[in-house]
């Protein structure tokens, strides 16, 4: 089989999984997450029961498979964050901010992902836990630097920005009226002066 074709064949499983995602999505605002059954999913998408179940094993396969992508995109970047000459803080808002940004690409589909995890709710797991160790070694960098302060747990500062990062897209994604970059710097604005030396 020539690249072509595998690279064609490739393309059309990505337009199939995210056509399944797309019609999930709208199915979910539509009747709820609950509700909605994978039946009309398929039925939606057009697509065979089997084929849904090639791509995702339940439906809640859907909002694990959104997420997980979520923090794919937060460590990746995150990474590439802490190599930037710039200061800590503002490595760390550029981290939140960017994180964010994921989220605001599609908002359907993350309000039902962040639902999922409950007010303030966290994402478990190994992805969500090295994210969190990066943001934990950023807030090492100012410690030693003397942007921030020395004596704060790096783990318990990490917790509250993260927490504020936690609330605000759940407020969003609820539907709360708020600009999501421009509230969620602003709170993480507020914690970071209380870190700063």
């Amino acid at each position: 089989m020539d690249h072509q074709g595998s690279s064609r064949r490739g393309r059309k499983k990505l337009e199939t999984r995210d056509r399944i995602l797309r019609e999930a999505a709208r199915l979910f605002d539509e009747k709820g997450y609950e509700q909605t059954t994978v039946d009309e999913i398929v039925a939606r998408a057009d697509v065979a029961k089997g084929t849904f179940f090639n791509y995702f094993a339940r439906k809640d396969a859907l909002l694990s498979h959104v997420l997980d992508r979520r923090l794919r995109f937060a460590e990746s970047v995150t990474a590439e964050l802490l190599s930037v000459a710039t200061s800590v803080a503002d490595k760390l808002l550029a981290i939140y901010s960017e994180a964010a940004s994921a989220w605001e690409e599609d908002r359907a589909f993350s309000k039902h992902v962040l639902a999922g995890l409950g007010p303030g709710g966290h994402p478990a797991g190994e992805r969500s836990a090295r994210w969190r160790a990066q943001v934990q070694h950023a807030i090492r960098l100012g410690q030693k630097s003397g942007e921030l302060r020395a004596g704060a747990s790096p783990e318990r500062a990490e917790a509250v920005l993260t927490a504020v990062y936690h609330d605000t897209l759940s407020r969003w994604a609820a539907g709360e009226v708020i600009e999501l970059q421009d509230h969620l710097l602003a709170q993480l604005m507020l914690v970071l002066e209380g870190l700063a030396e």
